[in-house]
């Protein structure tokens, strides 16, 4: 039940990368923010949770669209606590939030090295037995908000810079980003966008599989 009138904001395209249903069905993936007059807080729950939302409603955050589930004071915000298990939704989090870098407003850096905490009790998955791989994927593609070219590990010197310093996720399939030698930036896909990386930012140093096809 809903103390005080609040709401459940979730990107819209969750709706189309089915971590999210809108209509007969509403339903959405526990990664959301939920919102209290001027305050909010997020889950990470890897499961769908059932909803009965007073009413919908959509807002614009800085060009994204979000949609809004709105529950007045004194109504029902979910009818079960019971989540159904679906490992399945796991691939959908790592492709939409790690693997493409789309990734809400409301989650930094350490939320994203998070995100798969409650898979193994929510999706019945143990991906977080590596949570070492989801960390260094994020780590590789994460930049200064100030220069794309340059890795945010690389700036933090505290804990607290991780949550405070501007960053930007970029996606892994990004070839302006994700490669990171002269070689791997012409040599595959998307070669006109490669050759415009290689030239804006020109590799320091010859990487060990260059030095191997120079053999």
């Amino acid at each position: 039940m809903a103390a005080d009138a609040c709401s459940i904001m979730i990107p819209k395209r969750f709706v189309e990368v089915k971590l999210a249903t809108i209509g007969s069905e509403n339903k959405t993936i526990g990664i959301c923010a939920w919102i209290v007059g001027n305050r909010y807080f997020i889950t990470m729950t890897n499961a769908f949770i059932p909803l009965t939302p007073t009413s919908i409603s959509e807002v614009d955050v800085d060009g994204d669209l979000y949609v809004l589930y709105n529950f007045d004071k004194n109504t029902v915000v979910s009818p079960s606590l019971d989540l159904v298990k679906n490992s399945g939704l796991v691939y959908h989090i790592f492709t939409e939030i790690i693997a493409k870098a789309r990734v809400p407003w409301y989650m930094n850096y350490l939320d994203r090295c998070k995100v798969f905490d409650s898979a193994p009790k929510h999706a019945g998955t143990n991906i977080t037995e590596q949570s070492e791989i989801t960390e260094l994927i994020v780590a590789s593609n994460t930049r200064l908000a100030k220069d794309r070219s340059k890795y945010f590990r690389h700036e933090v010197k505290t804990p607290a810079d991780l949550t405070q310093k501007e960053s930007v996720p970029t996606s892994i399939r990004t070839i302006e980003y994700s490669a990171s030698s002269t070689l791997t930036r012409i040599a595959g896909s998307y070669q006109q966008r490669g050759i415009i990386a290689a030239l804006n930012n020109p590799s320091e140093r010859v990487e060990q599989i260059e030095e191997y096809l120079r053999m």
